[in-house]
């Protein structure tokens, strides 16, 4: 059964069970995927447009998470037409680091607790000394956290479940999922009419990007929380990681968001490479973002 308290949904006895055995097939099954893909291209090689197909895809479904899961219906940091919401939300779905709703609800949760008693994955509470504790408090952070039957309530997104758009995203998640694998295998198959093309094409732009993606996102709560620079002197332990500031699209400045986290710019210099606001700018250029949230001097 389950039970919810201070804002916390806790899973408990069957539906825990069930939980675990989702979240193990999540994060595993691009593992087998990503060891698949491997495997095949020591054998056969690898066709230069599959890596191609990688990057282009790796590039959409993040930029789905970082500029629509994350900084459109996290943070509402800009505004933006229905058909927008959707592509991002879509395309954030894809990405396969769950259901739109749960999501935004457990990131919020993160901001009002950063660090402390009541953040699901953070780093840095509870840890115990010593480096075996430093690393346990990094797996935690990165995927750990989800096996622990609590989730946020709700109520953290209750602006979104009355949007008609963001529920129908939400209850169609899987399928988004089945789109996010099959997508490379078609589109390969149009283009060579291979079907073992195709098939390695879902391995490497299927799994395997999307167990990449998965690990850079949620290395922005373990890694964001542990190594880089702070510009600002947050309540938290959150830092700027310039590696992160790369692979993630800009999510890796993660204590300049801390700092700022209405703000739809996380780079806030010129070497601070944020392509999640490039997009959000270009966005706005064409009159398709607007009410875009920027950091004021004095901030």
């Amino acid at each position: 059964m389950n039970g919810t308290r201070d804002g916390l949904v806790v899973l408990k006895g069957r539906a825990l069970r069930m939980w675990r055995s989702v979240l193990t097939a999540v994060v595993l099954i691009p593992i087998l995927g990503t060891i698949t893909a491997s495997v095949t291209i020591i054998r056969w090689g690898i066709e230069p447009r599959h890596v191609w197909l990688a990057a282009g895809l790796y590039l959409i479904t993040a930029l789905g998470v970082t500029a629509g899961y994350h900084r459109l219906f996290a943070h509402n940091s800009f505004a933006t037409s229905t058909p927008t919401r959707l592509l991002l939300g879509v395309a954030g779905s894809m990405a396969v680091q769950g259901p739109i709703l749960g999501w935004v609800a457990d990131h919020r949760l993160h901001h009002q607790h950063s660090d402390g008693p009541g953040d699901l994955h953070s780093p840095a509470f509870g840890r115990q000394p010593g480096l075996r504790g430093f690393c346990a408090s990094l797996a935690h952070a990165q995927c750990g956290w989800f096996f622990t039957g609590w989730r946020a309530s709700g109520r953290y997104a209750n602006d979104l479940y009355r949007d008609s758009v963001i529920r129908f995203v939400d209850r169609n998640y899987v399928w988004w999922i089945g789109l996010s694998l099959a997508s490379p295998g078609l589109i390969d198959w149009l283009i060579a009419r291979d079907p073992f093309a195709a098939g390695q094409a879902v391995l490497v732009a299927g799994f395997s990007r999307i167990f990449a993606l998965q690990h850079v996102t949620w290395a922005v709560n373990s890694v964001g929380h542990s190594f880089g620079r702070r510009s600002f002197e947050t309540v938290d332990h959150s830092r700027n990681n310039a590696v992160l500031g790369v692979l993630a699209l800009g999510e890796g400045w993660h204590n300049n968001h801390h700092a700022v986290p209405h703000s739809a710019r996380h780079g806030m210099t010129a070497w601070q490479l944020d392509v999640t606001w490039l997009l959000i700018r270009a966005l706005e250029a064409l009159g398709l973002a607007w009410d875009v949230q920027r950091p004021r001097t004095q901030q």
